[in-house]
């Protein structure tokens, strides 16, 4: 399956949101139908509700008070089925709480590296929300694999090197036998803002 394909995407405006559609098709198939991928809406916020997030940083620091080596975060999740390479090992920092983590993540030297072609590498993106890996502990088994977001909002363009991950687990979902976990992730840059 490693062959060429076309790769479309369809933005529709309508007032203050737009539309994104991304679709394929198989390039070696005259034809072929276009495969729809995902569909995601987005709109304009106003950068004014994100300055509350900047004082709730330091609360989360106060409830975050248990310390996590990272080394031992990895090797324990690796236990369990994940396999983060050097890569993916961007955090640098963990304190944790009840259903809660504080993460203090820096990019790898390889990601580092490549930062003028990603402003934000999906290793950095996927290190932030280990952070609800932690917010776990080890109240489950298996691995831990994202599969849905709901949401995403930007506040500012991407801070460039470290960033800090607060991730807050809510209510499960089905009970704690459920395998799901629905939990908000908020990044900011160093100096806490999002």
């Amino acid at each position: 399956e490693n062959h060429p394909v076309d790769l479309q995407v369809h933005a529709k405006r309508n007032g203050p949101t737009a539309s994104l559609s991304v679709y394929s098709r198989d390039v070696q198939g005259s034809g072929s139908d276009w495969v729809r991928h995902c569909t995601m809406l987005a709109k304009a916020i106003d950068g004014r509700s994100a300055t509350a997030q900047t004082a709730s940083l330091d609360a989360a620091a106060s409830q975050c008070s248990t310390a996590i080596d990272p080394a031992a975060f990895y090797a324990d999740w690796a236990a369990r089925g994940n396999q983060w390479g050097a890569t993916f090992q961007g955090l640098v920092q963990l304190h944790v709480g009840t259903a809660q983590a504080l993460a203090h993540i820096a990019p790898p030297a390889s990601v580092a590296a490549a930062s003028d072609v990603h402003p934000w590498h999906p290793a950095i993106l996927d290190a932030c929300v280990q952070a609800l890996a932690a917010a776990l502990g080890d109240t489950r088994r298996g691995a831990f694999v994202g599969k849905a977001v709901a949401q995403i909002r930007l506040y500012a363009p991407c801070a460039a090197g470290k960033v800090i991950s607060h991730a807050v687990l809510r209510d499960e979902p089905a009970g704690p036998a459920s395998r799901a976990v629905i939990g908000d992730v908020w990044v900011t840059d160093a100096d806490g803002q999002l």
